[in-house]
């Protein structure tokens, strides 16, 4: 299966809802003379990548599954030198270039997929439920370096099915979490500022062992 990302430019920040429309239909996409230059240093860097273009408004990538681990944060680096946005057609998220960027959002991490900023509440709840003893654990950070986390089973030393939420501000607390369900309303909670969530749940100090 293919990543397929689509890359314009846009004056201003662009939501992930408001991407989506544009990088399904391809409209009201316009001209900019960064279009020519970013596909010219891709094709130059990665010329295997299949690519739909107009040569002036968009591009559409299509990157083999094998070859993406490498490929897309290539993409995603061109693209911000270009200023252009970059999104992705299968987790439905934008990457705005650097100056269109919030200060205050969030970066949402797993341990297979690649970041996404300023995660919705889908993106939160589809990352929670792709969790596994192989895709073990997902992060949001904010910008002060602060963060939640949550890992699953094994390898987050905790029983299969079960999850080892995490947090991290003043203190480093963890709780052992049987609902996937809490995981969820967790996550979303904390990216939308609520954190009164924390009061559910019976927290540990984190022992650093190194």
């Amino acid at each position: 299966m293919a990543v397929e990302l689509v890359l314009w430019h846009e004056p201003a920040r662009i939501s992930h809802a408001d991407a989506l429309v544009k990088a399904r239909t391809l409209r009201e996409l316009s001209p900019h003379p960064a279009i020519a230059a970013f596909a010219d240093e891709l094709m130059a860097q990665l010329p295997d990548v299949d690519r739909k273009w107009d040569k002036k408004s968009y591009l559409k990538l299509s990157i083999k599954s094998s070859a993406a681990r490498s490929a897309v944060p290539r993409v995603r680096y061109l693209a911000a030198k270009h200023r252009l946005v970059c999104f992705d057609l299968d987790t439905e998220a934008v990457v705005n270039p650097p100056l269109l960027r919030r200060n205050d959002g969030y970066e949402l991490a797993t341990d297979k997929g690649f970041p996404i900023e300023d995660p919705t509440a889908e993106h939160l709840a589809r990352a929670a439920q792709s969790l596994s003893d192989d895709n073990w654990f997902m992060v949001l950070e904010g910008h002060d370096d602060n963060f939640v986390q949550c890992g699953y089973g094994a390898r987050a030393a905790v029983p299969e099915g079960h999850y080892m939420l995490e947090v991290r501000d003043e203190k480093h607390l963890q709780a052992e979490v049987a609902s996937l369900d809490e995981v969820i309303a967790a996550f979303q909670a904390e990216a939308a500022g609520d954190r009164s969530w924390r009061d559910s749940f019976t927290w540990q100090p984190v022992v650093n062992l190194s």
